[in-house]
């Protein structure tokens, strides 16, 4: 399974193997499903955070008292460069911890797809899992699956729109 998400990290797409049985069986549709989903939503805060890092050309600035292309400007430039690359991988590392952890809301709700086949379970707003029917789920076909995934992430952007309930 594979989810991939727009630029508001919302899920756009959910794309399903024909041969899914054999890969993750019908008991581990739900994991897979949350786990394609968890690597997404990571890969797009990696992809954020590195549009943030400064452009080599544009980050550093050379000092007025030491000329280009000497050992001290050379010097300068890398710890300037490493500075600013430490504070953004500290960066990526508190938003992926954020995302993984979860919070402390006692608060639980639970949105289900068209069918019944998969639910999400959301606290503070948070997806932290998603289960599944195996009963329900062994008489769908990849397209069916993937219909009930992407109606359920649909529901929940629904959900946490602000016209939304």
């Amino acid at each position: 399974m594979t989810v991939y998400l727009d630029a508001d990290r919302n899920v756009e797409d959910v794309s399903v193997a024909r041969d899914w049985r054999g890969r993750v069986g019908v008991d581990g549709v739900a994991d897979a499903l949350f786990a394609a989903y968890t690597a997404a939503l990571q890969a797009a805060l990696e992809i954020a955070a590195l549009h943030q890092l400064p452009a080599d050309q544009d980050g550093a600035r050379t000092p007025p008292a030491l000329p280009a292309g000497t050992a001290a400007h050379d010097e300068v430039d890398e710890h300037l460069w490493l500075r600013r690359t430490w504070r953004t991988l500290r960066d990526i590392d508190a938003d992926l911890e954020r995302v993984a952890r979860r919070p402390d809301v006692d608060v639980e709700r639970q949105i289900s797809s068209p069918r019944g086949c998969l639910t999400l379970r959301v606290r503070g707003g948070s997806i932290v899992a998603v289960t599944g029917d195996a009963g329900r789920i062994a008489r769908l076909d990849a397209g069916q699956v993937q219909v009930e995934a992407l109606s359920l992430f649909q529901s929940y952007a629904l959900a946490r729109s602000p016209n939304g309930s």
